[in-house]
C-alpha cells in the first residue's frame, strides 16, 4: 500500500515541475509581446533561441545528480519557459 502512496506523490511532483514550464512561459509572454512590437522581433527571437539553446546543452555540463535536484530544476524550467515564450507568442 505504501508503494501505491509513493507513486501518487510522484506523480504529484512531476505534474508540478511539468507546470512550472508553462507558467513562467505565460508570465513572460506580457512582457515578450510588448518588447517585440515596441524593438522588434529580432532581438527577442535571438534570446528565445539563446534561452532553448541552453536548456539543450546544460544537460551536457551538470551531472544528473547536481541537476535532479529541484534547486536546479525550477530556473531550468523557467528558462525553458523563457525560451518557448519568445519562440511561440512572437510567431
Amino acid at each position: 500500500m505504501t508503494h501505491v502512496y509513493i507513486y501518487i506523490l510522484f506523480l504529484w511532483k512531476v505534474e508540478l515541475f511539468s507546470a512550472v514550464s508553462v507558467v513562467a512561459g505565460a508570465i513572460i509572454a506580457i512582457p515578450t509581446t510588448y518588447l517585440a512590437t515596441k524593438y522588434g522581433h529580432l532581438y527577442l527571437m535571438v534570446v528565445g533561441g539563446v534561452c532553448i539553446a541552453l536548456t539543450g546543452f546544460l544537460p551536457l555540463f551538470m551531472s544528473d545528480a547536481v541537476i535532479g535536484r529541484w534547486q536546479t530544476l525550477i530556473p531550468y524550467l523557467v528558462l525553458f519557459g523563457a525560451g518557448r515564450s519568445c519562440w511561440v507568442c512572437l510567431k
